[in-house]
């Protein structure tokens, strides 16, 4: 289960081809309101795997470094025959302007799309257009 699956939510988060590869970068755009450059960073397989954000803007906010040197950490954990999926946003605290919006959506990716995909083999990929993050632009107003 180690990059494949988190590979694979990433590519239905990101709605495209991400890296599995140490150091390599990918640029994550939707429309005009949230764009980034990401970086793997961190490694260890069968357990944890870390992207670091290099460059982000959100349409939404004043202060664009909201999420710039942030972490998306993603780690695996078994435990007396369970396997458990972690994930942490390291450097998105409630004082960050997008804040509301970013946890919303994490948490919708993370206990929707990624939890479908490990207990049932489909995930909610994220089309260029529609799904998800079309909801969440229209909830909060972010094309505004």
């Amino acid at each position: 289960m180690r990059v494949s699956l988190f590979l694979c939510f990433l590519i239905f988060y990101f709605g495209q081809v991400c890296t599995d590869i140490l150091n390599e970068t990918f640029f994550y755009p939707y429309q005009d309101v949230h764009r980034c450059t990401i970086r793997m960073i961190e490694d260890v397989p069968f357990k944890k795997i870390v992207y670091q954000v290099l460059e982000n803007h959100f349409s939404f906010v004043k202060d664009q470094d909201d999420w710039v040197d942030s972490k998306l950490i993603f780690e695996i954990e078994s435990k007396n025959g369970n396997t458990g999926v972690f994930f942490k946003h390291e450097g998105l605290t409630p004082e960050k302007e997008c804040y509301p919006v970013c946890h919303e959506a994490w948490t919708g990716y993370i206990e929707g799309s990624l939890k479908d995909l490990i207990t049932t083999g489909k995930g909610r990929p994220n089309p260029k257009q529609g799904g998800f993050n079309a909801e969440l632009v229209n909830k909060w107003e972010l094309d505004k």
